[in-house]
């Protein structure tokens, strides 16, 4: 459906030209009711070891129209959260409905299970967006496979998901280029097995807040100790197909960057997937805050949950660790990100 077409100014988010070029913007259509789970979004779910390549696998991407007509508003608050496959999505639920967590306009959302037994079959996308009224778009990472011999007894989804509240338009899906295969040959198995089939992948779609847009990627990178080349090179991916488009720009989710503390602690600049936006031009949401109260895992000292910006401004950056700790091996984070104004040129 294309439903509107806004003029875009050529040239970096912050930096316009004069000229203007039309931008269409296709908006994204979806059902507002739960789809069929039964229903596998992979072709290579029938047969998933006869797959043509285990790491590049052929998946459609889904998305819900769940959220109602909302305000155009010039701040938005931006959470992101690694939900551990929503193995507490009733705590998460309930906190959302209690106010332990801001309402969010924008969630980057990572770990999230579609129609698997260890979450009780459930769709915990859906029903995030669902209970918080927003649409989204969920993409397959992996097919998550068990089996018992030869016999496969379960295929079922996992990937991430991005959620507005606003309506989302131009959705685009890609498994990244450099990525690290999870498969476990036949060969390889045990009498009782579990597998994966797939990579990583990142999701970028526009935001249109009234008569704006922004762009905004939902992303979960590599997470290998031995990976810090796939990570980096995943996030410079994402930032080249962002600078595609025109306006302002926002990424994050859990990045897996354990070496970015390191530099936040430093001042140093080694850390691949922090360089890859911050040499473009992004900035870090959560700067303000010492590196010791950035913490985003439960279990390590590491800062690997963010979101970056490349225009506007940011304010009361925050991570939620007592009142969340039982939703997750994560820790939600959030920021409120005005990205229009002086600092984005418009």
């Amino acid at each position: 459906m294309r439903g509107l077409v806004l003029l875009a100014l050529a040239g970096c988010a912050g930096e316009p030209e004069p000229e203007a070029e039309p931008y269409d913007l296709v908006l994204m259509e979806g059902p507002s009711a739960m789809p069929d789970l039964a229903r596998r979004l992979c072709a290579e779910a029938s047969d998933p070891d006869a797959a043509p390549d285990t790491t590049f696998i052929d998946c459609a991407w889904e998305g819900g129209v769940l959220a109602g007509d909302e305000p155009a508003r010039d701040a938005l608050r931006v959470v992101s959260f690694n939900l551990e496959r929503g193995h507490q999505l009733d705590g998460v639920l309930a906190g959302f409905a209690a106010g332990d967590v801001p309402q969010p306009d924008i969630f980057l959302l990572s770990e999230t299970d579609r129609g698997c037994s260890r979450t009780g079959t459930r769709h915990t996308t859906w029903e995030l967006a669902d209970a918080l009224g927003m649409n989204f778009v969920y993409a397959t990472e992996f097919m998550e496979v068990k089996g018992e011999g030869t016999t496969v007894t379960e295929v079922c989804e996992h990937g991430n998901a991005l959620l507005s509240r606003y309506p989302i338009a131009n959705v685009e899906v890609f498994r990244h280029a450099d990525n690290v295969s999870w498969y476990t040959p036949p060969e390889e198995r045990g009498a009782t097995w579990s597998t994966r089939l797939g990579g990583r992948v990142g999701i970028i779609a526009d935001v249109v807040v009234g008569e704006r847009v922004v762009h905004v990627s939902s992303l979960h990178l590599a997470s290998g100790a031995l990976d810090a080349d796939v990570r980096a090179a995943q996030a410079e991916e994402t930032v080249a197909r962002l600078a595609e488009r025109p306006f302002a720009r926002i990424g994050g989710g859990d990045l897996n960057a354990g070496t970015y503390v390191f530099d936040l602690e430093n001042g140093t600049e080694n850390d691949g997937v922090g360089q890859a936006f911050l040499q473009a031009g992004y900035v870090d949401s959560h700067a303000s805050l010492d590196p010791a109260d950035r913490v985003t895992l439960d279990n390590l000292p590491f800062v690997i949950d963010l979101i970056f910006a490349d225009a506007g401004s940011f304010a009361d950056p925050s991570i939620c660790r007592e009142a969340c700790e039982p939703w997750s091996d994560h820790y939600p984070i959030w920021v409120t990100w005005t990205p229009w104004g002086a600092e984005s040129g418009e």
